[in-house]
C-alpha cells in the first residue's frame, strides 16, 4: 500500500473486490499488495452502503435520486467497478453525504 505507482493500463485490470483475502466485501480485509484504487473502491462502497442504510434507501430509490442505473449502484456496492467522477458526484448529491474518501492515503509528517 505504501508508495504504490500505477502502471499504464493496469489500474482497472482487476475488480476492487478481487483483492479480498478475508471476509465479505465491502467489510473485508484486502490483500496488502492491493492497489490503492482497490482501497478507495472499498471505502466508497462502505460509505454508499452506510448512507443508504441511514436514509432507508434501496438501490432502486438511490438510482432514481442519483439519475443512475440500479445496475451501476449494485456494481459499486459489490466492488465490481471503480466508479468514475460523474457517478461519485451524483451519489454524493443524492445521498447528501461524502462518498469519496479524500485523504485516505495522505502522508502525515
Amino acid at each position: 500500500m505504501g508508495d504504490q505507482v500505477w502502471e499504464d493500463g493496469d489500474m482497472r485490470a482487476e475488480k476492487p473486490r478481487s483483492y479480498v483475502i478475508e471476509g465479505q466485501w465491502p467489510y473485508a480485509v484486502l490483500d496488502e499488495e492491493a492497489p490503492v484504487a482497490a482501497h478507495y473502491g472499498q471505502e466508497v462502497a462502505l460509505r454508499v452502503a452506510e448512507a443508504m442504510k441511514l436514509r432507508g434507501l434501496t438501490q432502486e430509490a438511490l438510482a432514481r435520486r442519483a439519475d443512475l442505473g440500479q445496475v451501476t449502484i449494485s456494481r459499486v456496492l459489490q466492488g465490481e467497478v471503480y466508479p468514475d467522477l460523474v457517478t461519485l458526484a451524483k451519489l454524493e448529491q443524492a445521498l447528501r453525504a461524502d462518498v469519496y474518501p479524500t485523504g485516505l492515503y495522505r502522508v502525515h509528517e
